[in-house]
């Protein structure tokens, strides 16, 4: 997938306080409504397939998650990340039983279904660089994410 997909530092939010992931994607997910990047259902559509379909991923250094949902929500493919305060709890993608406490969420909104599975596959790949991990812990400013997201051969 060449890069047809919006993600800048208006996307990108550092810090962020939450009491569980819902609320986590819910204010990641407000800022790609408030861009017009996807529909007014597309957060309440995130959070119902990730009751079905589990998104967190351990890393070696920190938990991730990667939510997402169908195309019909998607106005124009675009990715939001944020890294918590503290961690939140997902389920895990690979055994739904158990929780991963995630401090890197990256809502992705991809209209096309290759499309969305190319942009997981990369997602992951930049992800288990234990550097990019290492780097994305030192982010200061929401211009550090984005540079490691571009720079990353994986993921442009």
């Amino acid at each position: 997938m060449k890069k047809n997909y919006i993600f800048d530092e208006e996307l990108a939010i550092l810090d962020i306080d939450v009491k569980d992931a819902n609320e986590a994607i819910s204010i990641l997910g407000n800022l790609l409504v408030k861009n017009d990047f996807v529909t007014d259902t597309f957060i309440s559509a995130v959070i119902d397939r990730e009751k079905i379909l589990p998104t967190g991923l351990q890393l070696k250094l920190f938990g991730a998650a990667i939510p997402h949902t169908f195309k019909e929500h998607v106005k124009q493919n675009s990715i939001a990340v944020g890294f918590l305060d503290k961690p939140v709890l997902f389920r895990n993608m690979g055994n739904s039983n158990e929780t991963i406490p995630v401090k890197l969420i990256i809502l992705m909104a991809i209209k096309d279904v290759d499309d969305q599975v190319d942009m997981l596959s990369r997602i992951v790949g930049l992800l288990k660089s234990e550097h990019n991990q290492e780097q994305l812990l030192l982010t200061k400013k929401p211009a550090d994410i984005v540079s490691i997201f571009n720079t990353d051969a994986e993921f442009a």
